[in-house]
Parts: C-alpha cells; sequence; structure tokens
C-alpha cells in the first residue's frame, strides 16, 4: 500500500496529517485511486472532465451509511505547485431514500 493510505486526516477545526503538504498533495491528486478504501461507506468517486490537479475538474464522490446517504460535487478552482483550491457545490443529503436536502 503507498504512503497516501497512512495519512491520517482530521477534518475538524484543524488538520492533523504527519506529512509535509508536498506529499499531501500528491496523495489527494491520487484520491481517486484510494477514496473507496478508507471507508465502507464511500460508495463513489470520479473525476469527470481531466484530472484532478487541472483547474475546472468535476469531482463526485458519495457517501452512504444506514439510512443517509450524500452526495458532493466539487470544482477545482485554482491549482498551484502544491495545492490546488476546490469549490463545493451544495451537498445533497438523503435520508431513508425519501427526504432530500441540500447543504451549503
Amino acid at each position: 500500500m503507498n504512503h497516501c493510505m497512512n495519512a491520517n486526516l482530521i477534518f475538524s477545526h484543524h488538520i492533523d496529517v504527519p506529512l509535509s503538504p508536498k506529499a499531501l498533495f500528491e496523495c489527494l491528486l491520487k484520491m481517486e485511486d484510494y477514496y473507496l478504501q478508507l471507508s465502507p461507506a464511500h460508495k463513489r468517486f470520479v473525476v469527470l472532465n481531466g484530472p484532478l490537479s487541472q483547474k475546472g475538474a468535476i469531482i463526485e464522490n458519495e457517501e452512504s451509511i444506514l439510512w443517509q446517504s450524500v452526495k458532493h460535487r466539487y470544482t477545482v478552482e485554482k491549482v498551484e505547485k502544491d495545492r490546488s483550491i476546490c469549490i463545493s457545490s451544495p451537498s445533497v443529503v438523503t435520508v431513508f431514500g425519501l427526504f432530500k436536502m441540500s447543504l451549503t
């Protein structure tokens, strides 16, 4: 397994990652290769129109657990040498397959 699988990401008020920014960025560029392995709740991760390192790339991912599923869609707005900035469209949450709501 590559070093990307060993990165500990904590998305809350801070990110605690034992990797350099460049190594973390390289892992994020390979997300499509291992996203489904990170959690059994992860169901889909695709980059629709070009590589993840390209401005304008659209990323869609889905996660589902028990009675709730969430669909995310991101657009890569800016790419620099060791980072990219992604803007999220409102995520869509479905509960019990019946109720849908958007989260911004």
